[in-house]
């Protein structure tokens, strides 16, 4: 409970306004006339409800360079003092239990002009909830910027990666797994896109070609060679060799032979002349050299030369251009594939194919010596395929590499003609990706990534959590709430009644959603002025003022049963309101200080905090209220102090009457003047009182009185005929005081005014002792 105000300084016009402490008491009634700082006051606890010091800094008093000082002392209910403070822009103490009603409650929670704002509608379900929904609606607002900052993280983080992952969405760069090569690849995709835009000329480079073989056929070679004339006539061969042998048979004998007797055409001999008829030698050597020899020595002449061909060293020769060639070809691919030139020995091959050019020639000559002869044994025929074997395989090795890469080439232009660059290129940034991945930058952007998905993740789990848990609780809170302000409504004789009221959820902000019932139809609260038939158009200032009162006092009502540690402040709370909902206010308010709570009551109508008191006296007795007031002082500021209610609640005739009756009685002193002008109004007063219209008029001032009654204008007026010599008397004495024409006479003595103000008492009471 809030127990006093020790000091109050600049804030609004409160440039000093505790220049002594301010008592507060269960029941605080402050009265003000408008524009003292009332609404300054009820700031003034608000902020302190709240902590907040910002608010009260904005209404710092404006021709003043000091920040408020603002220091409260409140009372627990087991009387434990809490002083609270508020001193260069920051409070110090405890949070007191304060809720306040006035024209900023309603501006925060209610309406604002002709319409509703949706941050009214989120204030008002906050404003409305229990304790318990409170906390959750708290956490779930709690977390939306932390959701928000979270998400506001991991985006910084998806940029920073977006800068190293060449197009990938964060998730798919964080999931890359390591390539140790992808530079290789890199390099090799980029040749491939190159290559694939350049697959017309590359499909025109000159492929590798093979090697010519070596050709010998060696069982031909050797079937001369063993050939050994079996169906040679036995006596010719021995006529023949014999003479061969007689003379010394020198290599190349026979075949000099064989040759000059294809000379021989007449009957002499084309060397000596000799006669040649009859000669049997000749005849042998017909025999001898027979069409079989013939054609087998022809075939052993030709051994030679046939070695000779078919073993030439330009055999191998013609392959050095062809060789160098193929190395160009292959090297030239060197910039789209990884091509191994094949290894060809030369020399190797040259010397293969002398050796087995030099036993060739070898095994010939031996045939040609003896053609009769088989010349070579098995295992010269082994030695010569097994030479013939080496080169040829050596060339076939070759020609098999060559061949390898010549369909390697092909596969690759084929793969070209099928491959995308566009799709190489997604290839390259990938394994480029791969590599940025490895990067410290890279690795802590993820790093941080994750994080913050991970905590947003934790975050909205908690959200989701709150969210189920609201929903459950929120229904029957807001229909407990919803019942208790039509009953209020009703209570103050509105003509209308909420129909709907329940959370909204638009644009991930929670709200209340409402709608009034009004003489039959729906009425959305949403709608503004000018859009329709809505809550600024169907609903006068004084309906809108009693729909915030009762959203407020309901809520005050959902508070628990004792409210002895809370303190309810109403501003002006019958603003607007007619006589039915003016005495429905005072009844709402007594509920609540029957309740236990502390009521502070600010108000520009010293008449309903009169009716108020008078009210609490008759039902609560025991309570005494405190009353204060927001007085002007020097250089038009405004004070909190004492109030005498009664005074400020008189009427004209009542101050009158009562200024009389304290100067007959010796109370105090007065200036006698302007007492004397009070005589002639407070006896006009009276009279009228007594003799209300028709009898006599409500404008008759005391000399018309007095003729009405001496000319009987009305039968009643006989009662107050005993009245008028004192009344005469009295009009001549103050008429003396009440023109400005200079007629005025100066100040009665006191002996004199004393008379008349006694005079007049007792024609008022009959009669009248001085106590």
């Amino acid at each position: 409970m809030l127990k006093k105000f020790i000091q109050l300084r600049n804030v609004g016009l409160l440039r000093n306004g505790a220049p002594k402490p301010v008592a507060f008491e269960q029941v605080t009634l402050v009265y003000a006339e408008n524009g003292r700082g009332k609404s300054t006051i009820a700031n003034i606890l608000r902020a302190a409800a709240s902590h907040d010091a910002g608010t009260l800094d904005q209404h710092q008093t404006i021709d003043s360079d000091e920040k408020p000082l603002v220091e409260l002392i409140f009372v627990d209910g087991q009387g434990v003092t809490s002083p609270l403070k508020l001193s260069n822009g920051a409070w110090s103490g405890n949070v007191p239990a304060v809720h306040v009603f006035d024209p900023g409650f309603v501006e925060s929670n209610v309406f604002s002009g002709q319409e509703i704002r949706a941050d009214q509608r989120q204030s008002l379900l906050q404003f409305a909830l229990g304790e318990d929904a409170v906390d959750l609606e708290k956490e779930l607002a709690s977390l939306v910027p932390k959701i928000a900052e979270a998400t506001k993280r991991e985006t910084e983080a998806g940029k920073r990666i977006a800068a190293f992952a060449k197009g990938m969405l964060p998730q798919d760069f964080i999931k890359l797994q390591d390539v140790p090569d992808a530079q290789a690849q890199i390099d090799s995709l980029r040749s491939r896109i190159e290559a694939a835009k350049n697959l017309a000329p590359l499909s025109k480079r000159p492929m590798p070609a093979p090697l010519p073989q070596i050709e010998l056929d060696i069982e031909a070679l050797f079937k001369i060679l063993q050939t050994d004339f079996e169906g040679m006539r036995e006596d010719a061969k021995e006529a023949v060799q014999g003479h061969f042998q007689r003379h010394g048979n020198p290599d190349g004998l026979e075949a000099w032979v064989a040759q000059g007797r294809r000379y021989v055409t007449g009957e002499d001999c084309p060397f000596c002349g000799s006669d040649l008829k009859g000669a049997d030698l000749l005849t042998a050597y017909d025999a001898y050299f027979n069409e079989t020899y013939n054609a087998t020595m022809k075939q052993v002449g030709a051994l030679s030369r046939g070695v000779e061909a078919r073993l030439s060293d330009d055999k191998i020769e013609i392959m050095v251009p062809q060789l160098a060639a193929n190395e160009a070809r292959v090297k030239a691919w060197a910039d789209q594939l990884e091509l191994e030139v094949p290894k060809f020995d030369l020399d190797l091959a040259r010397a293969s194919v002398a050796a087995l050019r030099a036993a060739a020639a070898d095994l010939a000559a031996r045939k040609q010596q003896s053609p009769l002869e088989s010349v070579g044994t098995d295992t010269d025929v082994a030695t010569a395929t097994n030479m013939l074997g080496q080169i040829r395989q050596q060339i076939i090795a070759y020609n098999d590499a060559i061949s390898v890469l010549t369909q390697r080439i092909r596969q690759y232009l084929a793969q070209l003609n099928t491959e995308s660059p566009a799709a190489l290129a997604q290839s390259v940034a990938r394994l480029e990706a791969t590599i940025a991945r490895r990067t410290d930058g890279a690795v802590q952007a993820v790093q941080d990534f994750e994080a913050a998905e991970e905590a947003k993740r934790a975050l909205n789990v908690k959200k989701l959590e709150a969210r189920k848990a609201l929903d459950q609780l929120l229904p029957q809170t807001l229909s407990m709430y919803q019942g208790r302000i039509n009953s209020l409504l009703r209570r103050f004789g509105a003509g209308f009644e909420i129909v709907r009221l329940e959370p909204d959820y638009t644009g991930g902000t929670l709200r209340s959603d409402y709608a009034l019932q009004i003489r039959g139809r729906s009425v959305e609260v949403g709608k503004k002025a000018g859009a329709g038939k809505g809550f600024g158009r169907m609903l006068s200032e004084g309906d809108k003022r009693t729909l915030a009162l009762a959203f407020f006092l309901a809520k005050v009502q959902g508070l628990p049963s004792d409210l002895s540690d809370k303190t309810i402040v109403f501003d002006d709370p019958m603003c607007s309101f007619d006589h039915r909902r003016r005495e429905a206010t005072i009844s709402s308010i007594v509920d609540v200080v029957a309740r236990g709570a502390q009521v502070v009551v600010l108000c520009h109508d010293p008449h309903f905090l009169n009716d108020l008191r008078r009210r609490l006296d008759r039902s609560h007795s025991h309570i005494k209220p405190v009353i204060q007031e927001i007085r002007r002082v020097e250089d038009d500021y405004s004070e909190l102090a004492p109030c005498d209610l009664d005074k400020v609640c008189e009427s004209d005739y009542q101050r009158s009457h009562r200024m009389v009756r304290e100067y007959v009685d010796g109370q105090g002193s007065v200036d006698r003047r302007s007492l004397a002008k009070e005589l002639r109004p407070l006896m006009e007063g009276f009279l009228k009182r007594r003799f209300p219209p028709p009898i006599l008029e409500a404008r008759a001032n005391l000399g018309g009185i007095i003729k009405a009654i001496t000319d009987g204008a009305h039968p009643k007026l006989a009662h107050a005929k005993q009245y008028v010599k004192k009344l005469d008397a009295l009009n001549q004495f103050d008429t003396r005081f009440h023109h400005d024409d200079g007629s005025e006479q100066g100040t009665p003595d006191d002996a004199e005014l004393h008379q008349f103000a006694k005079m007049t008492l007792e024609v008022i009471y009959g009669d009248y002792s001085e106590p």
